[in-house]
């Protein structure tokens, strides 16, 4: 009796291996893809795409080495330190390119990847004032004449503490929408902002455009480098973005890929009728090469001596 069970235990696993209900044969897994979200939410439109298409070509440029990956994007406005919170959790943002609030505090909570992105470029800072400040503002000759005005910064801006170190008055606005009313309105002067997003953000305030306008010929300039920042919770994405950035500033496509999107940007503040006043940033003060406004070699550099800064 036992051999027939035994004879038809037999039989059935043949009849199961025939009909298809046999285990198997063992298969390579599918290799999985990881998954990334770049926070984009502190980018204007003048940053967004060349930000975009810079993260997306270090990716294709390590993929080679490190195989396929997905990238999407948080595009949550957050203040500049609630998206480095984010980045410290790394559960809803894996990376973004900013600059840096603390030198110590972003290395903390993150890994910041050289070299910068943008040339430095954000540096250099355009003003909004009101139109009737115009002939005051032609006049203006030394950073001291430039001191007497006022300047405007939203809350949490980490500009604001390099524009007082700097001699300036900052007033603060609790939003960035509510620093044109308070301009047109005398609470400040002058309003800073990025010499590639300074014109589509006053186009974007039209009820202001009779009475505000860019101061032409001036610009402030502090050493204010992006960086790619990848949260310390994925060293494996840090290390193959640091890769992808050495090749990339290897062979030169940073520079090309700047020039391509933010060329137009900067060339047209490169005359002898743009007065660039240098102001100095202490977190980059062992960078003194950074301290030069060398995308505007045919401007008139005004600098202070560093003994200035309070």
């Amino acid at each position: 009796m036992r051999r027939i069970i035994r004879g038809l235990g037999v039989l059935c696993l043949g009849w199961a291996s025939q009909i298809g209900f046999a285990s198997p044969e063992p298969q390579a897994a599918e290799p999985v893809v990881p998954h990334y979200i770049q926070w984009r939410g502190g980018l204007t439109a003048g940053r967004l795409p060349y930000e975009t298409a810079l993260v997306a070509l270090l990716f294709q440029l390590s993929e080679a080495r490190y195989g396929s990956a997905t990238l999407t994007y948080n595009d949550q406005p957050l203040s500049p330190e609630r998206s480095r919170k984010r980045l410290e959790e790394g559960a809803y943002v894996h990376l973004q390119t900013a600059t840096l609030i603390g030198a110590h505090y972003d290395e903390r909570i993150a890994f910041v990847l050289s070299p910068p992105i943008m040339r430095r470029f954000l540096g250099y800072r355009q003003l909004i004032i009101r139109k009737r400040d115009h002939e005051r503002l032609t006049r203006i000759e030394s950073l001291e004449d430039l001191r007497q005005f006022r300047v405007g910064q939203a809350a949490g801006w980490p500009d604001s503490e390099l524009l007082e170190k700097n001699g300036f008055e900052v007033v603060q606005a609790d939003a960035y929408h509510s620093l044109f009313p308070m301009l047109v309105h005398g609470r400040f002067d002058l309003l800073p902002l990025g010499a590639g997003e300074v014109e589509e953000a006053l186009a974007s305030f039209p009820d202001y455009a009779e009475e505000l306008e860019v101061a032409e010929g001036i610009v402030l300039y502090y050493p204010w480098p992006v960086h790619v920042m990848v949260t310390r919770k994925q060293p494996e994405l840090a290390e193959r973005l640091q890769f992808a950035l050495d090749i990339a500033d290897r062979q030169g496509l940073i520079e090309t890929l700047f020039d391509t999107f933010l060329s137009e940007e900067y060339s047209r503040l490169n005359n002898n009728n743009t007065r660039v006043f240098v102001l100095e940033n202490d977190v980059y003060a062992h960078r003194p090469e950074w301290r030069q406004p060398d995308l505007l070699p045919n401007a008139r550099v005004i600098e202070q001596a560093s003994d200035a800064i309070e």
